[in-house]
């Protein structure tokens, strides 16, 4: 385990020692409480979820009924966020000398052509309907996005692809690039930047070129001031959906958050989170997240503040109930 990881772990030990601020049963009770003050709600996934809008992309709804995967094509990025949960990351070169395999969330391993021949024979088994591309920043690895979208597309060409990005790097020539090559949909997260000019530029830029397009970032302490100080701009870019994800800490961002409040997420675990289930005991560390109280709420705030135009922009709250899946589709 790296220096790092080891320091991790040890502010991790720290947030487990002081336990947590309230339990999950009294989290998700003072949600549905906020949910309840939203006119024209619609929830899923057992409150998990929920959104404020008309519809949801395509990727959301195979996402939320278990039937999606991300690959990743590559670990390297331009950002450092304090928020992020991934491991350190390399530098590119380190990144392309090492030929990195990709991987999916659920884990198969594999050289650039063996996961894209996996993730497309789910497709045509109708195991999933979508696939989502991330990293690191996708946008380094423009050559592995073609190649996995030649395989996919070619092997199923009704599956949905959507691609993550920070988006600094998506200027109009590398839209028209990733249209060429049949993504569908791009997800740009304006946190990762800090709400950076580049960033909001490319709301712009993709919605030229495609026809769903996503801001998706996580929902951190400032993301209701963030949202209001650019809501024009966004609102102006064309964009059609704002995915707002609980955030979680782990060992890689809690030295940014060791002394903030906390839950504990896990599905394992009794009393409304703060017990230990014993017939479970083998899955209660590895399925715990850590979750700030504050980042959930920050959703219904921006909620509200879009209210205003949720006939073309839809709002969505994604919890980590709905990121949490015991299986593999595929």
């Amino acid at each position: 385990m790296s220096a790092s990881a080891n320091l991790g772990r040890m502010f991790m030990d720290e947030m487990h020692g002081r336990g947590p601020s309230k339990s999950m049963a009294d989290q998700l009770a003072d949600i549905k409480e906020l949910q309840s003050k939203v006119s024209g709600i619609v929830l899923s996934n057992n409150s998990f979820s929920a959104r404020n809008g008309i519809n949801l992309s395509r990727g959301d709804v195979a996402n939320l009924a278990g039937r999606w995967t991300a690959l990743f094509v590559g670990k390297a990025c331009d950002l450092e966020c304090k928020f992020c949960p991934q491991p350190p990351k390399p530098s590119l070169e380190d990144d392309i000398v090492n030929k990195t395999g990709v991987t999916t969330s659920f884990n198969h391993v594999g050289s650039l052509d063996e996961i894209s021949i996996v993730v497309g024979k789910a497709c045509i088994d109708n195991r999933i309907d979508a696939v989502g591309i991330s990293g690191g920043e996708p946008l380094l690895y423009l050559d592995r996005i073609a190649r996995v979208l030649e395989f996919i597309k070619t092997m199923s060409p009704n599956t949905y692809v959507y691609l993550y990005t920070n988006g600094t790097k998506l200027n109009q020539g590398t839209a028209k690039e990733l249209a060429s090559f049949g993504i569908d949909e791009v997800r740009i997260d304006l946190a990762a930047s800090n709400f950076s000019k580049l960033s909001l530029k490319a709301l712009e830029n993709a919605s030229s070129w495609f026809p769903r397009v996503v801001v998706e970032s996580p929902s951190l302490k400032d993301t209701f001031e963030k949202f209001s100080k650019h809501k024009c701009k966004i609102v102006d870019s064309g964009i059609q959906q704002i995915n707002l994800c609980e955030m979680v800490i782990n060992k890689y961002n809690a030295h940014h958050y060791v002394n903030e409040p906390y839950y504990i997420f896990n599905p394992y675990r009794k009393g409304g989170g703060m017990e230990l289930d014993y017939e479970h005991f083998d899955k209660i560390e590895s399925f715990d997240r850590l979750v700030p109280t504050w980042s959930r709420p920050q959703a219904y705030r921006v909620m509200d503040m879009f209210s205003d135009v949720r006939s073309r922009l839809t709002i969505h709250d994604i919890s980590q109930g709905v990121h949490f899946k015991s299986e593999a589709p595929f």
